[in-house]
């Protein structure tokens, strides 16, 4: 069985009251043994993505979004993301990868240094890949944070 992960998805906005989308939503379970089932978990969550970027346009005023990055498995620094709060401005720092240019880490911190301290943790604890592969320096943006309200897999 292919246990159910988060994954946040970050996109640019222009024209709108913040820059940058962050949301939250869970790839739910799917059998292993099942590509199918794979491909309709997979499905359904760039679907609910799309749905909530959508649903944040009225709010923020934004003309268009264009995505960024992607991290699968996530395990960001910070209460904040573990909590049920949405909708709600963050700074944070990322980066990312150069190896494919669709995959980013994050995180909330004072200085970039604490941000690659955050990251470098994961890592050697094994619950990140390729700490090298991700660009430097980390920029550090404002953004409005959104989770899938669909989150039944926690």
């Amino acid at each position: 069985m292919g246990a159910a992960f988060t994954i946040y998805n970050l996109y640019e906005l222009t024209g709108g009251s913040q820059e940058f989308l962050l949301v939250k939503a869970i790839l739910r379970e799917f059998s292993n043994a099942d590509q199918s089932a794979e491909d309709a978990v997979r499905t359904d969550v760039d679907s609910r993505f799309s749905t909530i970027v959508a649903s944040q346009q009225p709010k923020l005023q934004f003309n268009e979004s264009r995505f960024i990055a992607t991290w699968e498995d996530a395990w960001p620094e910070h209460d904040i993301f573990y909590s049920d709060e949405s909708e709600i401005a963050l700074e944070i720092w990322y980066s990312i990868d150069h190896k494919y240019g669709r995959y980013f880490v994050f995180g909330i911190a004072e200085t970039e240094e604490q941000f690659w301290n955050q990251i470098r943790e994961q890592y050697d604890d094994g619950s990140l890949w390729g700490f090298d592969e991700f660009s430097r320096p980390a920029t550090r943006v404002r953004t409005w944070l959104v989770q899938d309200r669909d989150i039944t897999n926690r």
